[in-house]
């Protein structure tokens, strides 16, 4: 007999001595019909999603359920997410074992937390936010002594646009176990200045945005020594913002954006500071910011846009190799742009709305990781690196609003992440190079107001199949129609916005006859001869709503004339420096552009601005026997309001954009109108 034989018969010989006794389930059957009873009274795409809850296995092993192996008790139950919307069964509160409780993202709309819930005095954590539920926060939950973590946020809104969940802040002072308070969108305006003071000094986690908070920021808030998230965003908080809250050694997130009254100064950095988010954003947050930022090792997103700071950005910040996240955005910033060497893993770099110089690092190229680089209107100058066009995760390049010269030169390996080019309104010169065309994730690429030359053949358009806008206005580019034939018409993207003005194109290009989507279509100051044809009213397939065709060389429309009076979408037509004649179809009611010139339509959106004179003087403009006199002027901001009264029409708003002046009188006015409903 082998040794494997031998092994065989003595196994089989222990199985017989020692046979291996049934396994227990842990789940007490007591229990284990609660949650099938709690089950049954869910509605059935609620139960669908609790299959294995099934009468013949153990609980234990269900899912959204934990047990308790030394005890032998259901200790977990996860009921998130299962568009529950019936008051909380009951037989809930049967299971007092429960050390963890979620029943978020629910929607148990106006009804109120039950008080039962401090009968599950063993919670740990409990998190009921964005249930739907109203009205006060019951005090009973304050007996919960036992809980370490509390989410009861809550985004719904009453019919005043107040928070339909609120709390008095004492209601937790009590909870001395706390370590995470989760209350954003919960009203807490009645809890007065001193609202702080209601809040465990345990506490680790702190996230009160959206709170209806107002006043100055509670100085009790430094008494958290443990502090290491604070989120007050989003209230009415004013008066300046504790240095001391900023400086807490344990703090690794500090979000107290869009309080607009909220001011204060970035106070120096200690080589221990644990910050991963700054969010300062929209506040009324001033000064410089310290050179010690760079001291932030551990910095992931600072976020400083829309506030009040000024002086030139430390070029500490380039030492941070952790920072994922900058806008400093809508400042007074000045000097030059911060430098990131090659190892950075930052994404997204926001420094638009500024009054930065100089040129971009050349660094900036070597930023593998970056998604969003945004520099729109600062007076930076210098050319722009072609190499950024092929940073392999690249989206969004704007550099509109800016002082950059000189050609951009063609690269090679163009980005298939790029989706946003904006680099219009700067001095750029020479021709677009060919390799703008070939970004084949393209969807906006804005390029009006520099000096570009040259000519573009608008065939190279076929490769931009994702292209929804482009406007290649005000240079001095030649635009070019090859004159496709039907097959390659079809391949053109369906552009939603078409800017070509003064492009010296000489015709209407033969693909917009294929343009489904398009709603804004601008050929203007052209040298386009001729009829205007009647398929240019069938471009958008019913979504056009601004066509300019003006500073032309127009002479008549194509039969039959468009009807406005129903379907059509046009809300802004321009046609006015023209040399149009015969008959001219009725203008769309939603906005016209007339001066006092016979014959002479003048129908546009675009509003300039203006220094207002105000006058008394009556403009009178006669157009196919309907006469439209000036009865007032209101200031609108950028805009003068006018009301005109038409004989046998509808009361008609006009907004002037454009007006000649002789000893002070206007000689000369043009309008944009709608007719009033």
């Amino acid at each position: 007999m082998t040794h494997h034989h031998h092994l065989l018969l003595y196994l089989l010989l222990l199985l017989h001595l020692f046979p291996p006794t049934p396994t227990t389930s842990l789940c007490p059957q007591t229990q284990s019909s609660t949650l099938l009873s709690l089950k049954n009274s869910f509605n059935s795409s609620s139960s669908s999603l609790l299959s294995s809850w099934t009468p013949s296995t153990d609980c234990c092993t269900w899912s959204r359920v934990l047990c308790d192996p030394s005890l032998s008790f259901v200790s977990s139950l996860d009921l998130s997410n299962l568009s529950l919307s019936l008051p909380l069964p009951h037989l809930l509160f049967n299971l007092t074992s429960l050390t963890s409780l979620n029943l978020s993202s629910n929607t148990f709309n106006n009804t109120s937390i039950p008080d039962e819930l401090a009968n599950l005095s063993n919670l740990t954590s409990l998190n009921i936010s964005n249930t739907g539920f109203v009205g006060p926060i019951p005090a009973s939950l304050s007996r919960l002594s036992r809980l370490v973590s509390l989410d009861l946020s809550s985004f719904l809104f009453n019919s005043r646009g107040l928070n339909s969940l609120s709390a008095d802040p004492a209601l937790f002072r009590n909870l001395s176990r706390l370590r995470e308070l989760h209350l954003d969108g919960v009203n807490l305006s009645d809890g007065g200045g001193g609202w702080a003071w209601g809040i465990p000094v345990t506490l680790r986690v702190l996230s009160l945005s959206g709170c209806s908070i107002s006043g100055p920021v509670d100085g009790a808030l430094s008494r958290l020594a443990s502090l290491e998230v604070l989120r007050l965003s989003q209230n009415n908080l004013s008066s300046v913002f504790p240095d001391s809250v900023v400086k807490i050694p344990s703090l690794r997130v500090l979000d107290v954006s869009f309080n607009p009254l909220l001011i204060g100064c970035l106070p120096e950095f200690g080589p221990d500071a644990r910050l991963e988010t700054l969010d300062v954003s929209t506040t009324g947050f001033y000064g410089e910011l310290p050179e010690s930022i760079g001291d932030l090792v551990f910095l992931t997103k600072l976020e400083l846009s829309n506030c009040n700071f000024s002086g030139r950005i430390p070029s500490s910040l380039g030492r941070l190799v952790g920072l994922v996240h900058l806008d400093l955005s809508m400042n007074g910033f000045n000097g030059d742009v911060p430098a990131f060497n090659g190892s950075s893993v930052i994404t997204e770099i926001s420094l638009s709305n500024n009054r930065l110089s100089g040129s971009i690092p050349l660094s900036y190229a070597r930023l593998l990781k970056l998604t969003k680089l945004d520099m729109r209107n600062n007076s930076l100058n210098g050319s722009i690196p072609s190499s950024l066009f092929s940073l392999p995760l690249l989206q969004n390049l704007m550099f509109g609003q800016n002082r950059f010269s000189g050609s951009l030169q063609e690269f090679t390996n163009p980005s298939t992440s790029l989706m946003t080019v904006d680099l219009s309104n700067n001095g750029l010169q020479g021709p677009v190079p060919r390799s703008v065309f070939k970004l084949p994730g393209l969807k906006l690429l804005t390029l009006n107001s520099n000096n570009f030359s040259g000519t573009i053949e608008l065939d190279a358009l076929m490769n931009l199949k994702n292209l929804s806008s482009l406007d290649l206005s005000s240079n001095s580019l030649s635009i070019e129609d090859g004159r496709a034939n039907s097959t390659s018409i079809s391949s053109f993207p369906q552009i939603g916005n078409l800017k070509l003005a003064s492009c010296n194109l000489t015709r209407f290009p033969d693909f917009l006859k294929t343009q489904e989507k398009m709603s804004t279509l601008d050929l203007s100051n052209n040298g386009i001869r001729g009829v205007i044809p009647k398929w240019i009213w069938n471009v958008g397939n019913g979504s056009l709503a601004y066509l300019n065709l003006s500073h032309n060389a127009l002479t008549e429309i194509e039969q039959p004339l468009p009807d406005f009076s129903s379907s059509s979408s046009i809300s802004a037509l321009d046609l006015h420096s023209n040399f149009l004649g015969g008959q001219i179809p009725i203008p769309p009611p939603s906005a016209m552009k007339v001066d006092n010139k016979e014959h002479h339509y003048q129908l546009r959106h675009k509003l300039l601005q203006w220094t207002p004179v105000y006058y008394q003087d009556t403009v009178t403009v006669t157009i196919k026997g309907l006469e439209m006199t000036l009865v007032g002027v209101e200031d609108d901001m950028e805009e003068e309001l006018m009301e005109m009264e038409v004989e046998g029409a509808p009361r008609f708003c006009v907004f002037c954009t454009q007006m000649d002046y002789i000893m002070g009188k206007p000689i000369h006015v043009e309008c944009s109108c709608h007719v009033e409903e």
